[in-house]
């Protein structure tokens, strides 16, 4: 009886050995074919604020590794991709603590996230020092340029925004503007931004508030900024539910100069919820196609209201997928080189994607203004 626990031990610990590696579990005992199981972790904010970007992500990645899947059985190809998700909760201290789940208990080598810039910035020195690739479609801070050689995103730096933004803010004859920024990596790096290009260009300043990171109040810094008379005011929330309160409390106040904010005042979910109170902001959005007939189908079945980022998503699962057929799950050299060597791959929604020295990737934004409860093109 002895022995016989011994056997049953033994090969549960070969079993379970044979799970956390990952590479290629065999699941086709009718034919006896190995079938190749990718595997892959996936870090976003599934609780708290930054839910707004988690979930419905979380819902994309899902439906493209489904849709990945299907192709490469359509392809007769015996292999799959596993996405193992974990709650960032939009902090560098939770997406760290998710990272360390996902690399020391269930033996992942590429991490898909974080998403929110601060929780991306937060892992990378672990992430860095044990050679785990990280894949980011979301983060967008300058931060992040430096932040390793295994971090990559197929989304844009916040620099791309700025250098849209900034002139269009300063041709609009403005000379002087005040700030109002939540206090996250992603908020500061956007301020910081904003900063040195009106120094540059003459444009004063007058105002440069800061607020606590989820904050429900900001009535006492807006009127502080109201106070200074500025021409114009610009809005930097971390999420969808600081830019509600912005709008919110912008209108109660009675602030009446013209309002400019960033990517997330302007993206799809925010005008929709809340563009009563935005008649007239102006915002970056990314360049693509968000009249492409897929991508609404894929964007209505996985609720995903966030527009760019729900292209960039998805694309980033297909990209990934091509770099683990050529790799595997576990060779992350191989892996990180493949992406430098990237050029003007072109995903299904979110268009080019050709990667830097510093795993970054070119992207232009354009101007929207918020008009009758929608964007439009900005004149």
């Amino acid at each position: 009886m002895k022995q016989n626990s011994i056997v049953i031990v033994l090969a549960l610990a070969v079993f379970l050995a044979g799970c956390a590696s990952g590479v290629k579990t065999d699941t086709s005992s009718r034919t006896g074919a190995a079938e190749t199981v990718y595997r892959i972790g996936a870090v976003a904010p599934l609780t708290g604020e930054g839910a707004s970007y988690g979930q419905p992500t979380q819902r994309v990645v899902n439906k493209a590794v489904a849709d990945l899947n299907e192709r490469w059985k359509a392809a007769g190809k015996n292999q799959r991709l596993e996405a193992l998700f974990e709650d960032g909760k939009c902090n560098g201290k939770d997406t760290l603590t998710a990272a360390q789940t996902l690399v020391n208990i269930k033996g992942v080598k590429v991490i898909a996230g974080g998403e929110c810039s601060g929780g991306t910035l937060g892992m990378a020195p672990f992430t860095e020092a044990n050679k785990i690739l990280v894949f980011s479609s979301l983060s967008s801070s300058p931060e992040i340029t430096k932040a390793g050689d295994y971090v990559f995103r197929n989304y844009p730096s916040d620099s791309a925004q700025v250098a849209v933004m900034a002139p269009f803010i300063i041709g609009k004859g403005h000379e002087n503007v005040a700030i109002l920024s939540e206090n996250t990596d992603y908020a500061q790096a956007l301020r910081k931004r904003y900063i040195d290009a009106f120094k540059n260009e003459g444009v004063v300043v007058v105002a440069d508030e800061v607020n606590a990171p989820n904050a429900k109040d900001v009535r006492s810094e807006l009127l502080k900024i109201k106070n200074a008379g500025p021409e114009a005011l610009i809005l930097l929330p971390q999420t969808v539910p600081m830019a509600a309160v912005y709008a919110k409390q912008v209108a109660e106040i009675g602030l009446d100069e013209q309002v400019y904010g960033n990517d997330v005042v302007v993206l799809d979910e925010t005008v929709r919820l809340y563009g009563a109170q935005m008649v007239g902001y102006y915002g970056p959005v990314g360049v693509f196609d968000s009249e492409d007939e897929g991508f609404k189908a894929m964007a209505a079945e996985t609720d995903c209201q966030i527009g760019f980022y729900c292209a960039t998503a998805y694309d980033g699962v297909f990209l990934l997928g091509e770099i683990l057929e050529r790799c595997g799950d576990s060779d992350t050299d191989c892996m990180r080189d493949a992406l430098y060597a990237t050029k003007d791959w072109i995903g299904k929604y979110a268009g080019r994607v050709s990667f830097d020295s510093n795993g970054d990737i070119m992207a232009n934004f354009e101007v929207k203004q918020v008009q009758g409860g929608k964007l439009v093109k900005a004149e």
